[in-house]
């Protein structure tokens, strides 16, 4: 995801993953939206999150995986 700092937009991450869980206003007045994914039968579990800057272009990013628990 680091080559697509500056280059997609949130346009872009809704289209591909859909709507996300939770938005939040940044203080900069871009948004941070979070999508989180819980699967089923030992897959593996994700959350992702996007700060996007005023113009709805991505600036930072966070995501976190871990295995479904036993």
């Amino acid at each position: 995801m680091r080559q697509e700092v500056g280059v997609k937009t949130k346009e872009y991450y809704v289209c591909e993953w859909g709507h996300p869980a939770k938005r939040a206003k940044a203080g900069d007045g871009g948004e941070i939206l979070r999508w989180e994914s819980r699967a089923y039968g030992g897959a593996q579990d994700w959350n992702k999150a996007l700060m996007l800057g005023p113009d709805g272009v991505l600036k930072e990013f966070q995501r976190d995986y871990w295995p479904k628990e036993q």
